[in-house]
């Protein structure tokens, strides 16, 4: 009888501890997929009253707190569960490495390579443990310790020694550590041998080119990672290098492109063929070559690229109609897209475009209102104050080059350009002080010869003889169409007529981009009464006038 009651008090005396049995960590795996933190963290807390050596609870507990942001909290726990690993389904050298995560966090530097160290000290030689030593060289790499980063990737590589990720990362640290032959010789092996790791060629190409300089070795490399990001992904890589080299030896870089089309026109790639004709045109749209550019454009097959990226080849091909100022072409062009999406904004400037360049100011207006309803960039809101400007609507010039300056994200000169027109609005509307007040912050913004609107904002602030003089120290430093332009303008207002037609002529001589401005620029009013102003316009205007009339 005895034992019998023995036995009963056992049962009920663990009554208790039954009912308390430990939550399923697949719920709590679940809950924390959904992001059900916080009641993680009640569930786990629950638990832990009644096993306060679970770890698994403690390591749920702690990631629920790291993704509450409760920092502290989430170490302690996950000292207690490095304490207790017994039931977490997780080396113990994981935990270590989740901890100095952590401790990143914190930045505690020590603690935390003290446990990456812990992490790689109980792993031991298994292969599978080269990513405790990644992700030391992350966090070495993160404090720009890259001397350290590159050997940890040395000591990963020793674990698998065919792993090329672990080779690529391993040469972009021995590259910003200073190693450069090492990384070089590593960068050539893994593009020759593993044409799958496509950024090997880019790495090789930005080392040639910036440490290196060695500019030919490095676009030949850049054409390798070119063409195996095209195989891979129907798109075009990065250029940077590209436009860097070309701007350095541009009949190198043309030849090369001119080659590779070569090569794989006579070998029927017909896809690689159109992408070097795209990466060529985009070249020699650079170089000024509209109409080669628009050629190699209209080469390039709607196939060889995916669906969405038709508007970029678009794009390339409405900088060059723009350049050729074949206005009619490119209000038709953009048409066609338009009625294929008629929510594509910018296809709406791009047509507006067409229009303010052939007088339709009304089709302009109402294209560039679209395309502002539909996405409010700061190209179309551009377009929108130089037409309203045009048109004499200065009131909503003056706001659209309102928002453009506080949109900020504009460099100086751009600041500056839009300051001044703001300003010319003003003054349009009689609002001298405003004007005044605006044409002042132009000559703090403008202070380079490039690009420079300086001389406007003198003249109009009665500072003429700074502005002609100004005006002549950018012809000496850029003597290009623009300037001549500029000067043009300045002369005119100041009603030296010899001069000032001198300047025009050359301006459109050397390709000033818009002849037509000439004939609505109210700056040039003095002149529209010469004969040999008139004659200017016969020469560089009326001809292209009557052409996109015909068409």
């Amino acid at each position: 009888m005895k034992r019998v009651l023995y036995i009963v008090l056992i049962v009920f005396a663990a009554l208790p501890v039954m009912a308390a049995e430990p939550i399923d960590t697949i719920r709590l795996a679940t809950m924390m997929e959904n992001e059900q933190y916080e009641d993680i963290v009640r569930l786990t807390t629950r638990e832990l009253k009644h096993f306060p050596k679970s770890g698994s609870m403690y390591y749920y507990r702690s990631q629920a707190y790291n993704h509450l942001d409760q920092l502290p909290e989430a170490i302690s726990d996950l000292s207690h569960a490095i304490r207790y690993p017994k039931e977490i389904n997780l080396p113990l050298s994981d935990l270590y490495t989740l901890r100095a995560g952590m401790y990143l966090q914190m930045q505690d530097t020590a603690s935390a390579f003290a446990d990456y160290a812990q992490a790689i000290r109980r792993a031991g030689k298994h292969p599978r443990n080269a990513r405790y030593y990644t992700a030391r060289a992350t966090a070495y790499a993160y404090y720009g310790c890259y001397r350290q980063a590159a050997d940890d990737y040395e000591q990963a590589i020793s674990f698998e020694p065919e792993n090329a990720a672990f080779q690529l990362e391993w040469a972009r640290y021995l590259v910003l550590s200073g190693r450069i032959a090492p990384a070089k010789q590593l960068l050539e092996d893994l593009s020759a041998l593993h044409p799958e790791q496509i950024e090997a060629p880019y790495l090789l190409a930005v080392l040639l080119c910036y440490q290196e300089e060695e500019y030919h070795q490095s676009v030949e490399w850049l054409v390798t990672y070119l063409t195996r990001y095209y195989l891979v992904h129907r798109i075009i890589g990065d250029t940077d290098i590209l436009d860097l080299v070309a701007a350095i030896d541009y009949p190198y870089v043309y030849a090369l492109l001119s080659q590779e089309i070569q090569r794989y026109d006579k070998a029927e790639q017909y896809e690689l063929c159109d992408l070097f004709y795209l990466l060529r045109a985009r070249l020699l749209n650079q170089r000024g070559y509209a109409d080669d550019a628009l050629a190699d454009i209209d080469s390039v097959s709607i196939f060889s690229f995916p669906r969405e990226y038709e508007r970029t080849i678009a794009v390339e091909r409405f900088n060059s109609l723009i350049k050729l100022r074949r206005w009619q072409e490119l209000i038709d062009r953009s048409s066609t897209f338009i009625e294929q999406d008629p929510e594509s904004s910018p296809f709406y400037g791009v047509r507006a475009t067409g229009y303010y360049y052939t007088d339709r100011l009304d089709a302009a207006e109402s294209d560039l209102l679209r395309a502002y309803r539909l996405d409010s960039s700061a190209r179309t809101m551009t377009l929108l104050a130089m037409l309203y400007t045009r048109i004499g609507k200065h009131a909503e010039a003056a706001r659209y080059y309102t928002l453009l300056l506080s949109s900020g994200n504009l460099q100086n000169e751009e600041f500056a350009a839009y300051y001044l027109q703001r300003g010319q609005a003003y003054l349009a509307m009689r609002d001298t002080l405003a004007a005044n007040d605006d044409f002042y912050r132009v000559l703090v913004l403008d202070n380079t010869y490039r690009n420079s609107v300086r001389h406007y904002a003198l003249y109009r602030l009665g500072r003429t003889e700074e502005a002609v003089a100004w005006v002549n120290k950018l012809l000496s430093e850029y003597p290009d169409a623009d300037n001549f332009y500029h000067a043009a303008c300045i002369y005119a207002l100041e009603q030296q007529t010899d001069k000032a037609l001198q300047y025009l002529e050359t301006a459109l001589r050397w390709g000033y981009f818009d002849p037509h401005q000439i004939t609505y620029d109210t700056d040039l009013d003095g002149l529209r009464s010469n004969p040999d102003f008139q004659s200017l316009v016969q020469r560089y205007v009326a001809p292209k006038t009557k052409t996109e009339k015909k068409k």
